[in-house]
């Protein structure tokens, strides 16, 4: 497979987590040919999107270079993805989980643990969306046919941006895996 000079980008703006996104490619209604699967489950990147100041636009364009970001892969929580990275001790291991930050402000209050919160200014850091993003290359030889991107699991909902342009919104990306 030859490499295609223009690069597939995708960024999702989520609630928890990402799974099993397939790009699917099937040739143009007419055409005879087999579908041919491209598994997207390696090479994902994720950060809050508290400390990402531009738009999904920019994010999901050839020219943007993250930094700073998590390496991940999918299925994977931000939660998960964020211990795997060593942002978070495992929270199945001794007290650990009094490490992490609670999504409820009330109970972090109680046992102190905004302290603990990754990000600078110590805020909740399960209020604000996580940003996964990948980079795909559509194979040379479907160049010019129908392409279908599948999300098999999103957890729990996702703006959905492909080079540059929104290709679907939290309201239509919904749902538990």
């Amino acid at each position: 497979m030859r490499s295609i000079t223009r690069r597939a980008f995708i960024e999702c703006v989520v609630a928890g987590a990402v799974g099993g996104a397939l790009l699917n490619t099937t040739q143009a209604e007419g055409r005879a040919g087999r579908p041919v699967d491209v598994n997207l489950k390696d090479g994902w990147l994720l950060q809050s999107s508290s400390l990402v100041p531009q738009g999904g636009e920019t994010i999901s364009s050839a020219g943007f270079r993250p930094a700073g970001w998590h390496k991940t892969a999918v299925p994977c929580t931000v939660l998960s993805a964020l211990v795997k990275n060593g942002v978070y001790p495992d929270p199945r291991i001794g007290l650990n989980s009094y490490r992490i930050p609670d999504s409820s402000d009330e109970f972090a209050r109680k046992f102190d643990l905004a302290k603990y919160s990754h990000l600078p200014d110590k805020r909740n850091p399960w209020r604000d969306p996580y940003l996964y993003r990948t980079e795909f290359t559509v194979p040379e030889s479907r160049r010019g046919q129908r392409v279908w991107l599948l999300f098999k699991e999103i957890n729990y909902r996702a703006d959905v941006w492909l080079n540059g342009r929104q290709i679907a919104d939290r309201e239509t990306m919904v749902g538990m895996y």
